[in-house]
């Protein structure tokens, strides 16, 4: 059994008023803890996707592509070839960790399958298994619904520092301000 760390603890505390055996505790533990990181990897990766389809790029692919372009790309002709080329690699990096997340996301399903499954086995009571479910089902949403907003936010800051002048919202705090947290 993999034990991972929950975002919120609030179903651990559901879960040990239904009496679990260790085996089964763990297991719904292990569930939930792959339930949390799928509906975050799909959150994630609906990011990307927007990013790619306006055409910015996540800091972290940004940090990770830049360079002294002046030193690199002396001549003013070979600095625009420069731009194009960065530009280039941020877009295939930003094309590669949609793949990554693309993988991810079904290995995810299948570990949640096979964590299901053996829990039901497990169980020897529908309603037990059913209750497990409803928590389940319950804790996803609302990690989804965290990851959701919070890269929202970020997608909005990151349209804002690229142009000001079309401000998603105006609490955002100027472009010289510091990001949203890290992924």
């Amino acid at each position: 059994i993999v034990v991972m760390r929950l975002l919120f603890g609030d179903p651990i505390r559901e879960i040990s008023i239904l009496n679990l055996s260790v085996s089964g505790f763990g297991l719904t533990r292990q569930l939930l803890a792959y339930g949390e990181r799928l509906k975050t990897t799909e959150q994630k990766l609906l990011f990307l996707r927007r990013c790619k389809s306006k055409k910015i790029y996540p800091q972290f692919i940004d940090r990770n592509v830049r360079c002294n372009m002046d030193k690199l790309f002396p001549t003013a002709s070979s600095a625009k070839f420069g731009t194009v080329l960065l530009n280039k690699i941020k877009h295939l990096s930003l094309n590669q960790n949609i793949t990554l997340h693309y993988s991810d996301i079904r290995s995810f399903k299948f570990h949640i399958i096979q964590t299901r499954n053996q829990l039901r086995s497990k169980l020897n009571s529908d309603r037990l298994f059913r209750q497990i479910m409803d928590i389940f089902d319950s804790y996803t949403s609302v990690v989804k619904l965290h990851w959701k907003e919070r890269l929202q936010r970020k997608f909005d800051w990151l349209i804002n520092l690229r142009d000001p002048s079309t401000r998603v919202d105006d609490t955002v705090q100027p472009a010289e301000s510091v990001p949203p947290a890290p992924e």
